[in-house]
């Protein structure tokens, strides 16, 4: 199945996610980071990567799904996924070029770990979001609260406030104005995952999420690598966590 990407694409993922990360919409802020042309949301191509995931054929308990962006996905481009022993990925068809790698896996249950800023959506509240996210009908849980923790963590305030520590001349009020002001992109994308998640519908529950220690290295004049992470669960003792890897460059701050 060939795949094309284009700004309507882009323009999907930012209004679900807050993402509007101008290079995705600005062709001179890309042209800053080194490439041509328009691109699409990593995570956006990441849907599709997860769709075509084969699930081992022996049930466990937790799963792991580990993506690398290893290439800009630009739009109106042809790409395809294919399957390379037990990766997958997302290649461009002109010049065979891998852009995405991902690969699903059992893992033995995880060590539980305390999350601090915990919060809940209501079962309605998460109703409403399943009901304007416009990607793929009927999707597996894990792939859609993956999502949701993304949109989560980019409209968080701690999370903005413990990364504005480290750039206090850059004029931002909110995580997606750091998107604005500063070369973004996201390297790497881990979900954790119990099988309650490869459900296609869990039924009417709260789901409850807290954020998970955050890593920052690195300072204003060298850039930052952050990695971010979010946990949930309907039901304690069955989580599923995303995490997510982003190098700030310091170019937009000169």
């Amino acid at each position: 199945m060939t795949l094309i990407y284009t700004l309507e694409h882009a323009h999907e993922w930012a209004e679900f996610s807050g993402d509007y990360n101008p290079i995705h919409f600005d062709v001179n802020k890309a042209k800053a980071m080194g490439i041509e042309g328009l691109t699409v949301h990593g995570m956006r191509a990441l849907l599709d990567m997860k769709k075509s995931q084969d699930f081992p054929s022996d049930t466990a308990d937790y799963y792991r799904f580990n993506a690398r962006l290893r290439n800009p996905i630009k739009c109106h481009t042809e790409y395809k996924i294919v399957k390379n022993n037990n990766q997958y990925q997302l290649i461009e068809n002109d010049t065979d070029s891998c852009c995405f790698s991902a690969r699903l896996e059992r893992i033995s249950p995880p060590i539980e770990q305390v999350t601090t800023k915990n919060l809940t959506l209501s079962a309605d509240e998460l109703l409403n979001i399943r009901r304007e996210y416009p990607f793929m009908k009927n999707v597996c849980e894990w792939s859609f609260l993956d999502s949701v923790l993304f949109r989560l963590i980019v409209k968080s305030p701690e999370i903005f406030e413990a990364i504005k520590v480290k750039l206090p001349d850059l004029h931002a009020g909110t995580l997606t104005d750091i998107f604005r002001e500063m070369p973004v992109v996201q390297t790497h994308h881990e979900i954790v995952f119990s099988r309650q998640f490869l459900l296609s519908s869990p039924g009417s529950n709260d789901f409850h999420y807290g954020m998970l220690p955050l890593l920052v290295v690195g300072d204003y004049k060298q850039g930052l690598v952050v990695r971010i992470a979010m946990q949930g669960y309907y039901f304690t003792h069955s989580y599923i966590t995303t995490a997510i890897t982003l190098k700030l460059k310091p170019m937009a701050l000169s």
